[in-house]
């Protein structure tokens, strides 16, 4: 027989019950899978994991910056500097958000940004795939548009 728990973290709005639960049900509990029942913020989550990136990228000869236009919710991590006499200039990730779907335009990661995302609670369906080629999103696991 086969056992199946269920966890509910209930609290006021504003009380961080998803960042708790982000933290306790996969590293305590071993649960790797959570449904919020509130729409999740997805700016502060693209937000939160590119600033994670870039804590990640701290001991690098060139500097990582971490670009948020929340007006616009365009969101990027560049790579900027020297390495020797080579100038380094490029993007690492660069994300859109676009009429409540997350368009992941460059992801130079190896986790995979569409990763993360999902592990924070974004449902799949919501993560499209931009720099694959259109006709090749619907192989994917994510959104196709």
């Amino acid at each position: 027989m086969i056992a199946i728990g269920l966890y509910i973290i209930g609290g006021a709005n504003g009380s961080e019950k998803t960042t708790a639960a982000l933290q306790i049900l996969p590293t305590i509990l071993e649960v790797f899978e959570y449904v919020n029942m509130e729409k999740l913020n997805y700016p502060e989550i693209v937000q939160d994991i590119l600033a994670r990136h870039v804590k990640n990228c701290s001991n690098r000869q060139t500097e990582i910056q971490l670009l948020f236009d929340t007006e616009r919710n365009r969101y990027q991590v560049m790579n900027i500097g020297w390495q020797e006499l080579t100038r380094v200039f490029g993007c690492i990730i660069y994300i859109e958000i676009k009429k409540g779907k997350i368009w992941i335009e460059r992801d130079g990661t190896e986790i995979g940004i569409a990763n993360e995302l999902v592990e924070a609670g974004v449902l799949r369906e919501d993560i499209i795939l931009a720099f694959k080629a259109p006709y090749k999103r619907k192989f994917t696991d994510f959104a196709a548009s």
